[in-house]
């Protein structure tokens, strides 16, 4: 299972509670605060191995990165961060957020992360496809006061945890 469908399960198991347990303790009224956070993520997955970084740890010699497919993400870790953050500073928040970092090419980040990772492949710059899938989140930086690491940052700490999981 990748952290997405740990967060879908963790997610139902939540909801779950919070709708179950009232009508075991037999309360009337609960209210239910909702918060959609809509994201792209990258890291290590748990049990399929089938995340990008995954998939670039397995290549060997050529491998294509595309410049002008532009993403916006965070790390899985990042993002554990963020929804601690969200559980513990603003439980009473609630509506729907676009949550990213800078944006970065497929290609700068699969440099980025050979560099940081020692990798000797070969990363060979490709100009299709072109896609922008960024996303803006200005309005959850305003309302959570939120600051997302630079990508530096966040591929240090990436490279430090796949090390460890090698």
């Amino acid at each position: 299972m990748n952290p997405l469908t740990h967060l879908i399960l963790l997610i139902r198991s939540l909801f779950g509670l919070v709708i179950g347990l009232p009508r075991l303790l037999r309360i009337r009224w609960v209210r239910i605060t909702t918060i959609v956070v809509v994201l792209l993520a990258i890291g290590l997955g748990l049990y399929r191995k089938t995340s990008l970084v995954d998939w670039f740890l397995a290549q060997k010699g050529r491998v294509q990165g595309y410049r002008n497919a532009i993403f916006s993400g965070l790390t899985t870790r990042e993002l554990s961060r963020v929804i601690r953050m969200i559980v513990e500073k603003h439980p009473q928040a609630s509506g729907l957020y676009h949550l990213s970092a800078a944006p970065i090419s497929k290609y700068d980040l699969l440099a980025e992360l050979r560099e940081r990772l020692g990798r000797s492949v070969d990363l060979v710059a490709v100009d299709e496809p072109r896609i922008d899938r960024s996303l803006d989140s200005t309005r959850f930086r305003r309302v959570f006061s939120y600051k997302p690491p630079e990508w530096g940052t966040m591929l240090d700490e990436l490279a430090g945890e796949t090390r460890k999981a090698a």
